[in-house]
């Protein structure tokens, strides 16, 4: 019987389970998104 302490631990103390895993993925467009949105504001102030 395979026994996972890691897991369990992460599961049971952290509330880290499988739906609530890392996404990178969304969270690198989530971060691009964001930059690109602050460097047009910023672009817009400094154009006048």
């Amino acid at each position: 019987m395979a026994h996972d302490a890691l897991g369990a631990h992460a599961r049971d103390e952290l509330g880290i389970s499988e739906t609530l895993r890392a996404r990178p993925i969304q969270a690198a467009l989530s971060s691009a998104g964001s930059f690109a949105n602050f460097g047009k504001q910023v672009f817009e102030t400094y154009e006048e």
